[in-house]
């Protein structure tokens, strides 16, 4: 036996060992909590740098959650000194605050994830609509005339509709989808025929024009739709209604999300995606061997320096073009080299088309395994609150209230870590 177990016995010995293995307890869960959490972090930093990333600012609640546990932890600290003080009073007091606010940091947790999926990041989705995105399979007409969409506002020859317009349109695709995220076959119920009307594009063998709406059933062409193309009309009109007719996610590119891809972020223009213009770093000129021709005149290109008829040419005043690899076009201009503003090629679009929302996934992950662990430590909780009630609890004895804290103290410190992991890092 240790030193301290040498000069007790009896029943502080008892005692004594029984305070080490509850501790012990609650430490062995700390780091249990640690390694899991570790290997999740580890995969979302591998994720974030080599995959398509949508980039989320964490709604203002999980600000909010973020002061209520942290406020929690001061009052389960409180609670602890008032029980070594012996003021049951205050105690009992305290420990039903640190109970609100947990439960309290449950629930806007909660409210911050309503706000998420609101958003369109959901547990598990596409950053695009892979089908029924706006112009793919259908568009919509007022008066007859094709009303496009240039990836932030709808038009109609050139001219962009006004708010009551887009909210017509959506008023009028809420037939098709209503509230439900799964479409629901045979049941079109659509009125409003006299501006707005649903248009079938030229798909393969299947012809476009107008989409019509008898019995419940839609036709085009006098062919009523299958399965496969009921669904895409669904998705299409939910597209519309839910102001994501082109993105999975809500709202306009570059004002309220902006995508990464290769740990770049997009430009988004015309419904195109663009890598955005760059300077490039040392490691990427010393990569360019080239030999280009301007004025009449071949020079070669080794390593980012630039060669006339074998000798090193003063590179001021100088300027050329270059073509890389897989279509990456630089510009060089008195010792600077630029990367040109680059659309994605038909794989890079194929790619992010087909890419999950991997970021929105990870902040479900983190903050839903965060909440389950608060949920157990809030059932400990409620242990030492009832027993502070059958007086457990005095400057001789707080055990409990000091193993409920180490799990509780982590939980506080974990959760900002996350916070500033997803909104910093994100």
């Amino acid at each position: 036996m240790g030193k301290a177990e040498d000069e007790l016995s009896g029943k502080d010995l008892e005692s004594y060992k029984h305070k080490r293995v509850v501790r012990g307890i609650a430490w062995y869960i700390v780091i249990a909590s640690i390694l899991l959490f570790a290997g999740w972090v580890s995969a979302f930093i591998v994720s974030k740098m080599d995959k398509a990333w949508v980039v989320i600012d964490l709604p203002k609640p999980f600000y909010i959650s973020t002061l209520l546990i942290l406020l929690s932890s001061i009052t389960l600290y409180l609670a602890l000194r008032f029980a070594k003080q012996n003021k049951q009073g205050m105690l009992k007091a305290f420990l039903i605050l640190t109970m609100l606010l947990g439960v309290s940091f449950a629930y806007v947790q909660y409210k911050g994830w309503k706000k998420l999926y609101s958003q369109g990041n959901v547990v598990t989705g596409n950053i695009f609509y892979t089908y029924g995105a706006y112009g793919t399979d259908f568009i919509l007409l007022k008066n007859k005339e094709r009303i496009e969409f240039d990836g932030k506002d709808y038009l109609i020859n050139g001219a962009v509709l006004s708010e009551s317009e887009v909210q017509d349109m959506r008023e009028f695709a809420y037939q098709i989808c209503g509230d439900r995220r799964k479409e629901k076959l045979d049941d079109y119920t659509v009125e409003n025929f006299s501006s707005y009307s649903v248009f079938r594009l030229q798909q393969d063998s299947l012809k476009e024009g107008p989409v019509e709406f008898k019995e419940k059933k839609a036709y085009v062409n006098g062919e009523v739709f299958l399965a496969a193309a009921q669904k895409d009309l669904f998705r299409f009109a939910f597209g519309v209604y839910n102001q994501t007719p082109l993105f999975a996610l809500k709202g306009v590119y570059g004002e309220d999300f902006v995508i990464r891809l290769n740990n770049e972020i997009l430009e988004h223009e015309n419904n195109k995606l663009f890598f955005p213009a760059k300077d490039l770093t040392k490691s990427e000129v010393v990569n360019i061997n080239k030999k280009v021709f301007e004025g009449g005149q071949e020079y070669e290109i080794k390593k980012g320096e630039i060669y006339a008829n074998g000798e090193l040419i003063s590179q001021v005043n100088f300027e050329t073009y270059v073509q890389l690899n897989e279509g990456i076009e630089v510009h060089y201009k008195d010792g600077k080299w630029t990367r040109l503003r680059e659309e994605l090629n038909a794989a890079q679009n194929n790619e992010l088309r087909q890419a999950g929302n991997t970021a929105s996934s990870y902040i479900y992950v983190f903050t839903g395994m965060h909440v389950l662990h608060v949920l157990i430590a809030l059932i400990l909780l409620s242990v030492i609150i009832r027993r502070s009630f059958k007086g457990r609890y005095s400057e001789k004895n707080q055990l409990g209230i000091q193993a409920t804290s180490i799990i509780w103290h982590f939980l506080g410190a974990l959760w900002l870590s996350l916070f500033l992991l997803l909104q910093f890092f994100h």
